[in-house]
């Protein structure tokens, strides 16, 4: 997951998603003429459907189907699930363990509940993937066969898993994939619709490079510095994790406070650090360019890359970065090429709730207008 080569051979699976993606998004958009004209009701839950597919191509390369008319039905539990999984699992860090040994309060019973459907049907997917592999008789042993495996195929062929470790991989990649991509995502739709003027410059820079109708590539996504810095300055402000928890192995002094290694957790603000104004100028405004050296196509990498961190850094860094990107890159040239994006004039202005992922804090009402 972490190589670019591998990464980068589910380009052509992942834009036939964003292709179906936008067809829907053109069939459930409010109709000209309504009160939310060109909106999207419930545009989270259609971006957890197209992270969805995306993820389980990668996992099980294969679709569910949840960007179809009739709607996989148990693709769309297991989204809820996960959904109401990351809905309540910040709750239950503000009470020690022991009191829900004695009380089961309902959001800890709606935690639990979420994390066996995630289970029972991450369980039922696996049990048909290997079933799929055996009738096809697909048993990779060389080396050489496994690289040009599946992910799926990779884990089996490994020989080193469990099946709960298997379970466990997949539902780790399935719940971290589609909750914190189709919530970026939502960010960066909203920064399209408050910043018109900047939409104008990254519309012109993908369509010089891909024009008006051919999808990006990874080839193609070099050639678009800005398309990149706007994801990265989107991370800044709306970081998929407002903090980020580590263990130092030895004693470390931070602060001034002396930090015993092994023992004590330190969190890595995030989100505060992303809007530290002694690190970034104008650190509340959106600004793409500031990722961008002297309008050059390379991205800055000084003090304030190490300052916004979304995704991690080092060894510890988020596994699935690479896939996350390419997604949101792919899908992001995509929307550009097809719609401009406004901002409805009635709507609210829409800020951070920390929910274990960074969402917004109400339903982002953007309108999907057909480019002429």
């Amino acid at each position: 997951m972490l190589r670019p080569k591998e990464v980068a051979d589910y380009t052509p699976s992942f834009n036939k998603i964003i292709g179906d993606f936008i067809h829907r998004l053109r069939s459930v958009r409010e109709p000209s003429g309504s009160e939310k004209e060109n909106e999207v009701c419930e545009l989270d839950n259609e971006l957890f459907k197209w992270s969805f597919e995306s993820v389980a191509e990668v996992l099980f390369d294969k679709r569910f189907g949840c960007l179809e008319e009739e709607i996989n039905e148990e693709a769309q539990t297991f989204i809820k699930a996960v959904g109401d999984f990351s809905g309540e699992c910040g709750g239950g860090r503000f009470l020690p363990n022991w009191f829900y040994k004695i009380y089961e309060t309902q959001k800890f019973k709606k935690f639990f509940d979420s994390f066996d459907t995630m289970y029972d049907y991450a369980e039922l997917f696996i049990g048909r993937r290997i079933k799929e592999l055996k009738e096809k008789s697909c048993k990779p042993s060389k080396e050489t066969e496994r690289d040009r495996a599946g992910f799926f195929e990779f884990l089996l062929a490994s020989g080193k898993l469990t099946k709960d470790d298997l379970l466990a991989s997949v539902i780790d990649v399935l719940f971290a994939g589609v909750d914190t991509t189709s919530n970026t995502m939502q960010w960066v739709l909203y920064m399209l619709a408050k910043n018109p003027e900047k939409q104008k410059i990254l519309r012109r820079e993908v369509l010089s490079v891909v024009g008006n109708s051919t999808f990006a590539t990874p080839e193609t996504l070099v050639r678009m510095p800005y398309l990149k810095a706007w994801l990265r300055e989107t991370l800044r402000l709306y970081p998929v994790l407002s903090s980020i928890p580590r263990r130092p192995k030895e004693d470390i002094i931070l602060g001034g406070y002396h930090i015993p290694g092994g023992t004590a957790q330190v969190e890595f603000l995030v989100h505060q650090m992303g809007r530290d104004e002694s690190i970034f100028e104008d650190a509340e405004a959106f600004k793409p360019e500031r990722w961008l050296r002297n309008k050059d196509i390379t991205l800055i990498e000084s003090a304030e890359a190490f300052a916004s961190l979304p995704f991690g850094f080092g060894t510890r860094m988020c596994l699935g970065r690479r896939i996350a990107e390419l997604e949101l890159h792919l899908l992001m040239a995509r929307i550009v090429q097809q719609f401009d994006i406004s901002y409805p004039p009635e709507a609210e202005n829409v800020e951070p709730f920390m929910r274990g992922v960074t969402i917004p804090d109400r339903p982002v009402r953007v309108q999907f207008v057909d480019r002429k």
